[in-house]
């Protein structure tokens, strides 16, 4: 049986949906629903705050970001 355009399915690996089977109300929790599945996105500037190193504490570890004379971003343990 083939689907129909208003049905729900999978296509080339995407969820889709028709609009007309979705109220507002189920579009709006869809949204939540997918920035809450988006992992948090912090830019090197944000984190280093204008300085060169970070000093990072993970339960007992320390570990150090650096951003080197490059421009590139180190860390290290």
């Amino acid at each position: 049986m083939a689907l129909a355009e208003s049905d729900v399915g999978w296509l080339r690996g995407t969820c889709w949906t028709s609009m007309a089977n979705n109220s507002g109300d189920d579009r709006d929790a869809d949204a939540a629903q997918t920035a809450a599945r988006s992992p948090r996105t912090v830019t090197s500037r944000e984190l280093l705050g204008g300085e060169r190193l970070l000093v990072i504490q993970h339960e007992e570890e320390v570990y150090r970001l650096q951003l080197t004379a490059a421009g590139k971003l180190i860390l290290t343990k």
